[in-house]
Order: structure tokens, then sequence, then C-alpha cells
């Protein structure tokens, strides 16, 4: 069945399309609307069409910009023209946009307007084989007096191979799922377009829901091994609930996805069944900040992580949920250690976007691949967080050594101040003042001595006041760091003031 959507702002136009349309056994129209923004939400919820016939000229969006959000967005297999524009420039930026065919309104027909339609679509239309329908046309299925199950089918590297294996051909997959499907005489397999293949599986009602799950369980073990042995695939099956209206069709499939969705636990098993699926709420989790930035805090973490997944695992959470929290949770734990411990604006705006997080969370395809990339982030913010603190500690002990100079202070002392070891803060001191920490402190007390100099005090006096063992060493310094002695160095100093006090 050929799905199609009108867009024109002409309601005779729209209702003369219509008529040519609905007596076509193989095309179907799904909805009209008289403007282009309408109907491109319309496609946007309802993912998409077939075909979408409309016009050029349209107040708002006019059609060649629908045409082009059509084929970016994917929202439709093709797009026919039908205009009353015969200027062939018109035509020419029509099929330029994307538009599979153009006809005229003053020469339309039914024949002209249904070969077009049937061509643009056969040209366009995806892949399908066997008795392969459009899976929520509420008319696809047409079966009476039956039990039925819908089975969504998702398929994933083996284990240990690398996530971006080449893609196995549509065609070839759904030919081995239809052999196997027939083989078990179980039910009908569907390819729609833009979603995950399914079956939907057909028992009679004199079948219990038991033998029916033991009947899907032994399809799925076969479907398995030849899966894995043609195209080097696990398979996952996740079931929705058994249903007898066809009209559920559509909301079963959800609820089938969000059975699959289960193998984010790397349960043992090829089925997962929705009535698996906890209706409870997800547990709670508030992950601690205390200790964060000390050396067991990352494991602390972990340890909390790992506990609120096994209770997930444990419950069968409904996996969307579970990251929902997640993504809350985490993006609260950052906030609060950056508030907490008072960092700078710039380090808490760049984690407390929480983008990074966000993107780890909903990107994983399992829990374990989850944990780990969180991890790492985690990690990532600790040391990022840590070398902003050593930093601002780092400035503390700069000036405490320019306030303490005149005392004796050890290098352990210091480290310990700046929250590091003493070869990591030795590295740290020598990298920031380009001397070490014996040479800046000897450098500050010079600057002392200097001061002293110009006054009334003997060098005993000046050696006790700026913290030096004894004259003799700090003779010693003086002349190192100065390259004069003391006596020149205070020659030089009464020679300058002279000078300025003659200059007066």
């Amino acid at each position: 069945m050929i799905r199609t959507v009108l867009v024109d702002d002409e309601i005779l136009s729209r209702l003369g399309l219509r008529t040519f349309l609905t007596s076509q056994e193989d095309i179907t129209v799904q909805e009209e609307f008289g403007n282009a923004a309408d109907a491109i939400d319309y496609l946007r919820q309802s993912g998409g069409t077939d075909i979408v016939i409309t016009d050029i000229e349209m107040s708002g969006i006019n059609g060649l910009e629908m045409i082009r959000i059509l084929m970016e967005e994917n929202l439709a297999i093709g797009v026919v023209i039908v205009s009353c524009h015969a200027d062939f420039h018109y035509a020419q930026d029509a099929i330029a946009a994307g538009a599979g065919a153009y006809l005229l309104k003053q020469d339309i027909s039914e024949e002209k307007l249904v070969s077009a339609v049937r061509e643009v679509y056969g040209k366009n239309k995806p892949n399908e084989v066997f008795s392969v329908k459009h899976a929520f046309d509420q008319h696809a299925v047409q079966l009476d007096q039956c039990r039925y199950a819908v089975g969504v089918l998702q398929f994933h590297p083996l284990g240990s191979e690398e996530r971006d294996t080449a893609p196995v051909e549509e065609e070839m997959l759904a030919h081995l799922l239809d052999n196997v499907v027939r083989r078990h005489k179980i039910g009908t397999l569907f390819v729609p377009y833009k979603r995950d293949m399914f079956i939907l599986f057909q028992f009679g009602l004199d079948a219990g829901e038991n033998e029916c799950r033991g009947a899907i369980m032994d399809f799925a073990r076969d479907l398995s091994d030849n899966v894995r042995l043609y195209v080097n695939r696990d398979v996952v099956l996740g079931v929705s609930r058994f249903f007898r209206d066809t009209r559920s069709l559509r909301d079963e499939y959800d609820t089938a996805l969000e059975a699959a969705s289960l193998s984010f636990y790397k349960d043992a098993g090829l089925c997962r069944f929705y009535e698996n699926v906890t209706q409870e709420k997800v547990p709670k989790i508030c992950f601690t900040t205390d200790g964060f930035l000390e050396e067991d805090g990352c494991e602390n973490f972990e340890e909390e992580l790992c506990a609120f997944l096994d209770i997930c695992h444990h419950e069968k959470q409904p996996v969307a949920e579970v990251k929902q929290v997640l993504t809350f949770q985490i993006s609260q734990f950052v906030f609060r250690v950056t508030q907490e411990y008072q960092f700078s604006e710039g380090l808490a705006s760049r984690w407390n976007g929480g983008s990074s997080f966000i993107k780890a969370i909903q990107d994983a395809e399992d829990a374990e691949e989850l944990k780990d990339h969180l991890m790492e982030l985690v990690g990532n913010f600790q040391v990022d967080l840590l070398t902003q603190l050593r930093d601002d500690s780092f400035q503390d002990v700069l000036q405490y050594i320019q306030e303490h100079s005149e005392k004796k202070l050890t290098l352990q002392e210091m480290a310990n101040r700046s929250c590091m070891s003493i070869s990591a803060f030795c590295r740290k001191f020598r990298q920031e003042t380009g001397m070490t920490m014996i040479q800046y402190i000897n450098t500050r007390k010079i600057e002392e001595v200097k001061n002293y100099l110009s006054g009334n005090y003997t060098l005993e006096e000046i050696a006790d006041k700026t913290g030096f063992l004894n004259v003799n060493y700090m003779i010693r310094v003086f002349k190192r760091i100065t390259g004069k002695t003391v006596t020149e160095y205070r020659r030089e100093s009464h020679l300058r003031r002279d000078a300025r006090i003659d200059s007066k």
C-alpha cells in the first residue's frame, strides 16, 4: 500500500486529488493539509509517509522549501508536484529540490496522477520482500479469531566485535529471517521503512499463553543460530503483550521495543517479554559528594552507580526511564560538587552543562558500556577539579612563604598545604617559579636583607630578623644571589642615597 499525504491551499484541488487516489487498491490517502507547516508537523510526529503530493505556490512555507525539509529529514520517500505553473523554471527548481514528478493542474487526470505516484514510489521505495507491508497501516493485517504478539528484532555485533562492524545487507537478512519464520509457521515478517523489523506472531485461541511463549522461544533459538551462522550477528527479540485486536498493533510494537531494550542489562536468553518489564518506579539514587575529591572518591561513585544498575537489572526497569533518572542525578551531582567546593565560574560552567555525561548515558548500548563511559568522565571531572584546587592552593603557598619567609619552612609542610606529595610539589614549584623552594625563600630573604641594610642594623641583627642561621651563611647567599658582597652593596646603596640628597 502506497501512503500519500496531500498538501494544497485550495480545498477543491485537494478534493479532486483525493477522488483520483481513493479508487486505487494500492494507494491510500493518510491526511491532507492546507499548508506545508501543518503537513511537516504531522509527518515529523507520525514518522513520515511514502509520497507527498503538493503545490508549489502556498502561503508560509512554499512547495520548494517543503521538499528540501522532506528530503533532509527523510519524511517522505518521494514528492509529486501538482502546479498550475507551466513555466519550465518552476519544474526545474522542483526537480532540483528533490521532486520526482511535476504535473500541471490544468492537464491532470486520474491516470497521470496515479501513474506518477506509482513511478516515484517505484524508483525510491525501500527494499521490501515477501509479504512485507507498511506495518502501521490499520488495514495492513486482516486476521480474526487469533491471539497475536509483536516480536521486534534487533541485531548487534557478536560479543568482542567492534560497534562499527560493516552493516548487513537488509534484503539478504530479510530473506534469512523470512525462511525461519516460514519454517516455524509462527507468523509474518514485516520490514517497515526506517523501523526495526518485526514479526507478527499468530496463534489459535485454543493455545495458552505459556504454550505461545514456548513456541516463540523455540523460534528465537533457531533464529539466533541462523543469524549467527550466516550474518555473524547476535539477535535480540523483544516480545509484546498478547492481544486479539490488530488495531493495537502500533501500541504493541512499542511495548515490544521496550522489551527488546532489556538487552541493555545483558541478560541470558534470547527473548525479552514485555510482561517482565517492571511497572514499578525506578529506584531512587543520589550520588554522594562528600569526599569526592579524596583518593577513593571515584571508587565511592562507582560503587553507588553499580549498586543502582544492579537493582535496575534485577527489577528489569525500563531502560529509557533508567537513563532519564541517571541523567538528572548526575547533573545534580556535578552541580553540587562545583558549588560545595566553590570552584571558579569558568570551571563550573564547563561541567554543569553535563552534555558529555548526557551523551554517554543516552548513547550507551548496554549497562557495562554506560558504566565504563561514565567512570571515565567522572575520573576526568575529578582530575580537573583537583588540578584547579592545586593551582589555587599553590598560590596560597607562595603567599604564605612571602609572609613567613623568616621562619624555617620545610618541603613537607608546604607540600601538605598544596595537597601534593613532596616530589609533585617540587616539580610544580619549579614549573611555576623557575626555582627550587629553597632558592625562592632565600631570594625573598635577601630582599628583606637589602631593606635592613639601609638602616642602622648590625649584620647579626639582620640575620636574626630574616631567619638565616648565622651571619656567614647570610653573606654567602647574598653574594650568590646579588653578585655582590654585603659591604659592596651597602657602599653602593649609600652612594645612591647621597646622590639623591645632593640632587635635591
